[in-house]
């Protein structure tokens, strides 16, 4: 296998880091990874030894990072342009897998486009606004009234604008995942039954809609799936060698 780092043009002045894993024997089939909110295409180290898993059964992987903060629209443009640029570069049959916000911009950018042959979920949140109250507690109050909120985690400071919040109103994932079930591509969901940022049964419901064929994963585990990621890369694994 060879990691190769790069960075990704999505429109003529911006290009995305990416580090993309090349297979042995590529299949012809590409796994995108998007993100979440405050993630990072390393996820804490561990995106080298997923992205290594995954190509080991013949996938070439691209893991790359958004755009920092932005909403959700701008993060489906991205994705979109990732697609069409690994589909014309690196293989024609496109899957899509997205870690929480991630996972919302993959499940809006496979509704959009009819060549992504699977779609792997992971830790997404389908009621934005729900999920983003949780996280951002009385900063959401601060976005809605309009102000500039300084937003402190354990990974620093981010600005985020009212827009990052507003941009939620554009989109209903259940109506989308409805949507997206007439076209029968194969789902993975996996969630972490302790996840306190985006509550089980949003999973739940989202599974409920989707159409077939379709796989429920659940993990003893919280939102980043701390203890548990080496199973829930497993699980991948296991449903990218049944997919095809």
């Amino acid at each position: 296998m060879r990691n190769e780092t790069t960075s990704i043009p999505v429109t003529d002045k911006v290009s995305l880091a990416a580090v993309i894993h090349h297979p042995l024997v590529a299949n012809n089939k590409v796994l995108i990874v998007s993100h979440g909110f405050r993630g990072s295409k390393e996820s804490g180290g561990r995106g080298s030894l997923f992205g290594d898993a995954v190509a080991r059964i013949g996938f070439t992987v691209v893991r790359f990072d958004f755009t920092p903060c932005q909403p959700l629209s701008s993060q489906v443009t991205e994705l979109q342009n990732i697609i069409q640029w690994s589909s014309q570069h690196l293989g024609r049959e496109i899957y899509l897998l997205g870690r929480s916000m991630g996972g919302s911009a993959s499940l809006l950018a496979a509704s959009q486009i009819s060549s992504v042959a699977g779609l792997c979920l992971w830790a997404t949140p389908a009621d934005l606004e729900a999920t983003f109250r949780l996280s951002l507690g009385s900063g959401y109050e601060q976005l809605r009234k309009g102000e500039v909120l300084l937003h402190k985690d354990e990974w620093g400071e981010v600005i985020l604008l009212p827009d990052f919040i507003q941009d939620f109103k554009r989109y209903d994932l259940y109506v989308t995942i409805t949507n997206l079930a007439k076209r029968n591509i194969p789902l993975l969901i996996l969630h972490g039954s302790h996840d306190t940022v985006v509550p089980i049964e949003q999973a739940e419901r989202l599974f409920s809609l989707a159409g077939h064929p379709k796989k429920f994963v659940i993990l003893e585990d919280a939102h980043q799936f701390t203890y548990h990621y080496e199973t829930a890369t497993d699980a991948v694994v296991r449903w990218l060698e049944g997919s095809h």
